[in-house]
């Protein structure tokens, strides 16, 4: 059963994460630019807030930061440590609905229990589960109306 709830959560945001990806036939196409949606969940404006920015220019990064142990070198100045890597979900709505996405879909893995002892229909049905919110919620309630 919960293996079930996780899956339809999983089906949601990654509907979430689509309709993002093309905002312009999403229901939040309209927002006004000012609205904090629209700059945090736009794919186009939203990953600014990952960068620093110096008069409209964003600053390219030639140092390694000491909080990524000579592991990882930004290409650019982070807005704050680690904005573009473990804290990316903070930035945007996509990275958010993607970090919850992955979240269910690992305890939706340890959770799992056979459902009626035969792998096959234990597939379709779970993918069922997955599918039907992704699809009702993609073409439905994130859908721009035209």
């Amino acid at each position: 059963m919960i293996v079930t709830i996780l899956l339809i959560l999983a089906g949601i945001c990654n509907a979430y994460m689509d309709k993002i990806r093309i905002w312009h036939d999403s229901i939040w196409a309209d927002l006004p630019k000012s609205n904090w949606f629209y700059r945090w969940g736009n794919p186009n404006t939203s990953w600014i807030n990952k960068y620093k920015f110096v008069d409209g220019d964003i600053i390219i990064d030639g140092k390694h930061k000491w909080y990524y142990f000579g592991l990882f070198k930004p290409d650019y100045v982070e807005k704050f440590p680690y904005s573009t890597t473990a804290l990316v979900f903070i930035t945007d709505a996509w990275h958010l609905f993607q970090m919850v996405w992955l979240a269910i879909m690992v305890l939706a893995i340890v959770s799992y229990r056979p459902i009626w002892g035969n792998a096959l229909i234990d597939y379709g049905f779970l993918m069922m589960m997955y599918l039907a919110p992704f699809n009702y919620f993609y073409d439905n309630l994130l859908d721009k109306k035209l």
